[in-house]
């Protein structure tokens, strides 16, 4: 099985990451801070929903020249509890 993966991701400045991602149930792209943490690369999302804020936190890790593993948390309740939603192994193949 093989997946085709599209992320879009930017330094616009020396000190900043972004990733925008495409929410495949709304239809809307979101917009992800990111930073740099030892081998990981952390990507953070937010929404204030008034009462709670929904968080989503996106982590690179295991980079090499041809793969790269993905984890992907969601916070329901402001950053209390997160949930692994995603995790995935990328590998190039050629």
């Amino acid at each position: 099985m093989r997946y085709r993966l599209s992320v879009r991701a930017a330094a616009p400045t020396a000190d900043s990451l972004e990733l925008a991602y495409v929410d495949s149930d709304h239809g809307s792209i979101l917009t992800f801070a990111g930073t740099v943490r030892g081998d990981t690369i952390r990507f953070a999302w937010s929404r204030d929903l008034g009462t709670r804020v929904l968080m989503v936190r996106r982590e690179y890790t295991a980079m090499t020249p041809n793969s790269f593993a993905t984890h992907t948390f969601m916070s329901p309740d402001s950053g209390r509890n997160w949930i692994l939603v995603q995790q995935a192994r990328y590998v190039r193949t050629r």
